[in-house]
Formats: C-alpha cells, structure tokens, sequence
C-alpha cells in the first residue's frame, strides 16, 4: 500500500514537471527546472521499482529518463554553441 502511495506521488511530480518542461518556447529556466523535476522524479521511481521488482515499470521509467537527460544534453550543447 505505501508503495503505490509513492508510486501516486511521483507520478503527480513526474506530471507537474513535464508541464513545467513542456514548453520550449517558455522561459529557459521554466523549462530547466521543469526537466530537472522530472529527473528527480524519475530517479526515486526507479529506485522504488527496483525494491518492489517491477522490471516491466522500471525499463519504461528508465527509457524515460534517457528521454529527459538527452533533452538536457541538447540543452546544454545550444548553451554551450551560443557561448563560442
């Protein structure tokens, strides 16, 4: 039962940080912190499918989150190219 209690609070973090990073033509930093919720997120749920042993849940969760870190990659390369 505690789990899917947790399980229900990272999903409404996962969501309000996907609204937050939804739009990329929103202020950087909305967009940042947006992606860096998400992250956060991601990574507990991770962590609590892996002490519950849901494989199937955990490689969804983890395909997500490399979604997410290439989205700050790409983030940071355009950064990274204005400043040059």
């Amino acid at each position: 039962k505690r789990y899917e209690d947790a399980e229900k609070h990272f999903i409404a973090g996962l969501q309000f940080g996907k609204l937050l990073g939804e739009n990329q033509k929103a202020r950087i930093v909305s967009h940042l912190v947006g992606l860096a919720a998400e992250r956060k997120v991601l990574n507990e749920m991770i962590q609590l499918y892996k002490i519950i042993n849901n494989n199937e849940k955990l490689q969804g969760t983890q395909n997500e989150l490399n979604k997410v870190e290439a989205e700050v990659d790409k983030i940071r390369q355009e950064a990274n190219e204005m400043n040059e």
